[in-house]
């Protein structure tokens, strides 16, 4: 007869660390939220979509009602902390 003995204890600690992880998804959640908030950022410097193809380019009319600026940084041209939701 065969006999196998194992020592699971270290594979017991680390599915209590993974238990233990999972429960509180706040830290992970906000990582998220400001690498997506980052990245859009980025996206609207280089006015280029999330998957990297160009922006069209403003028609005539939305030019010359913004004078140029980039849609959605706002009339100083700039991103600004408070208009942020």
């Amino acid at each position: 007869m065969i006999e196998i003995k194992y020592d699971d204890a270290e594979v017991q600690t680390a599915f209590q660390r993974l238990i233990h992880a999972g429960s509180n998804l706040a830290p992970a959640l906000k990582a998220i939220g400001e690498h997506i908030a980052e990245t859009t950022k980025q996206r609207f410097e280089t006015s280029t979509a999330p998957d990297g193809t160009p922006w069209a380019e403003n028609s005539a009319v939305t030019l010359a009602r913004k004078k140029g600026s980039k849609p959605l940084i706002g009339e100083l041209g700039a991103c600004s902390p408070h208009t942020r939701g």
